[in-house]
């Protein structure tokens, strides 16, 4: 019987990396593994309070077809973590057909997820872009004196981070919350779980590698070197904002697809130059703060190095509604440099984008 790896993700932390690694190269490991990328809506069809009898079936025989003649068959889909359900289901369908199953994922800090997710989703929804400039209106800040990034994080300081949640509405900030629904739900199975942190500042080995370790897997000495390519790097910083600028004033955008192969292709023209500030370091570090109590947690829990989600600088709540206050009456007088750039939303990039319609 072959051995069941399920990697449940989360979205920004590795996922991409993980799933292009394995789908370039079908035997990286010692061990005979076949990889298979999930749908998402075989998950959508079994994540529910009630399972569905032929989508429980459909996954059944999927999984007794594809655990015949390997070592390990490796499933992966970031959307299990934020399906806990489908996660339980398919593990207990796995009981009679894999030798064991292992559920891997990964978690980083907060304060970098945030700023990632924002450049990766959020900055182009209308919806989001609508909520957050709400948000700052209603705490007495002009949001037209902030960059969209800002804004976003002083919706979430104002409101506990609800804006940074999912564009589905899911919130996968706290990762203890979301690995312990998950081990509450396959209590009993014999499942392991393993929680890894995204490797930073020079670690002995890659994302890879790490997560072969992390899935009892060997990694080939001739493939590790491949194991460090990242994939699905994100999207230039100063084109994000611009973005953002045409979504606040109401400028339509392509559809999504059009939209982010648009800004691939302008990304890799531009020097990546990082929009940032004083007030975006501080509320990045309180979003670390926010959920240190929850990280320790998780630490003690799988094994991490606490030090790992420590935050730079010890940041209250107070104390970032504070500098938030005396940045809106600064700007007052003074704007930005930053904002005032983000505003100034150049010509080449506006047609590039109308060209992607």
């Amino acid at each position: 019987m072959a051995e069941l790896i399920l990697h449940v993700g989360p979205g920004k932390c590795g996922s991409t990396s993980i799933q292009s690694f394995f789908a370039a190269h079908p035997s990286p490991c010692v061990q005979n593994i076949r990889y298979r990328p999930l749908d998402p809506l075989r998950i959508l069809a079994l994540r529910g309070e009630d399972a569905d009898e032929k989508a429980l079936a459909s996954f059944a025989a999927f999984l007794a077809q594809n655990l015949a003649d390997c070592d390990a068959l490796l499933l992966s889909q970031e959307y299990l973590f934020s399906s806990p359900r489908a996660v339980a289901r398919i593990c207990e369908l796995a009981k009679n057909l894999a030798l064991r199953t292992m559920i891997v994922g990964y978690s980083r800090r907060q304060s970098e997820f945030v700023v990632s997710a924002y450049s990766q989703w959020l900055f182009s929804s209308l919806e989001r872009t609508h909520e957050t400039t709400q948000v700052v209106e209603q705490i007495g800040i002009d949001p037209a004196r902030f960059l969209g990034l800002e804004r976003q994080l002083i919706a979430c300081v104002a409101n506990d981070f609800h804006s940074a949640r999912q564009l589905s509405g899911y919130v996968l900030l706290d990762w203890d919350r979301g690995y312990g629904r998950i081990a509450e739900l396959v209590d009993g199975m014999a499942v392991g779980i393993r929680c890894g942190t995204l490797p930073k500042g020079g670690p002995a080995i890659g994302l890879i590698e790490d997560f072969c370790e992390q899935s009892g897997l060997r990694l080939r000495d001739e493939i590790k070197a491949a194991g460090w390519v990242v994939a699905n790097a994100g999207f230039n910083p100063e084109l994000v904002e611009a973005v953002n600028q045409a979504v606040a004033r109401g400028i339509a955008m392509p559809a999504i697809d059009q939209l982010n192969r648009a800004l691939q292709i302008r990304s890799a023209e531009m020097v990546e130059r990082p929009v940032t500030s004083e007030l975006v370091s501080a509320l990045t570090n309180y979003a670390d703060c926010f959920y240190a109590e929850s990280n320790r947690q998780l630490c003690r829990q799988y094994g991490l190095d606490e030090n790992y989600f420590a935050p730079s600088v010890v940041v209250s709540k107070d104390a970032a509604m504070e500098l938030i206050i005396r940045e809106n009456e600064k700007r007052a007088t003074n704007p930005s440099a930053a904002v005032a750039e983000g505003r100034r939303l150049s010509a080449d990039i506006l047609r590039l984008l109308a060209g992607s319609h």
